[in-house]
């Protein structure tokens, strides 16, 4: 591998490893402590006309330096619907395309999914018949001042833990 290819790497596994550790720091911090800014119009819907192939029902785009905490999740469905629920421009780990009710949107299903650019989902209709689709995307925006303060608290921890790491070992 080319010395540049290699250097691109490297940097490339080092930004993804501290793209996990602020995932793990986040999922433990104290959510009732942060700020209770709501994602707008959790509930949204569309018509998926008989025979669409990619129908927009929600879509919300995340300000720069902002981040979601998606907290619950539901989907209506009908026979011959599927879904595609997209996050950051990667389809979720639910199966794809999703082909029944995650959970209703009146009881949606309680999760913890970090949002940083866009939350889409799309609907096809393979079905005779159009039909009106709602999807519930329900959770908290953390704004670009306060994912900033928990960078800074989670930079600060990481450098306490490694200080003491080093301690240790000599």
């Amino acid at each position: 591998m080319p010395e540049e290819e290699e250097s691109a790497w490297e940097e490339h596994a080092e930004d993804v490893s501290w793209q996990l550790a602020e995932l793990r720091f986040l999922q433990a911090i104290d959510l009732p402590a942060l700020p209770n800014t709501r994602i707008p119009n959790p509930y949204r819907y569309a018509l998926v006309p008989s025979g669409a192939k990619r129908t927009v029902i929600f879509r919300e785009k995340i300000l720069y330096g902002s981040m979601y905490i998606i907290e619950k999740i539901g989907n209506d469905w009908y026979n011959g619907i599927s879904l595609n629920l997209v996050i950051d421009s990667k389809y979720h780990p639910f199966e794809k395309p999703i082909e029944r009710s995650i959970a209703p949107t009146d009881n949606p299903m309680p999760v913890r999914i970090f949002a940083k650019a866009m939350i889409t989902w799309y609907a096809a209709n393979s079905d005779a018949e159009d039909h009106y689709i709602g999807v519930l995307v329900d959770g908290r925006i953390l704004t670009k001042d306060v994912v900033d303060h928990l960078e800074e608290i989670y930079l600060n921890r990481m450098t306490s833990q490694q200080l003491v790491q080093e301690a240790s070992d000599s």
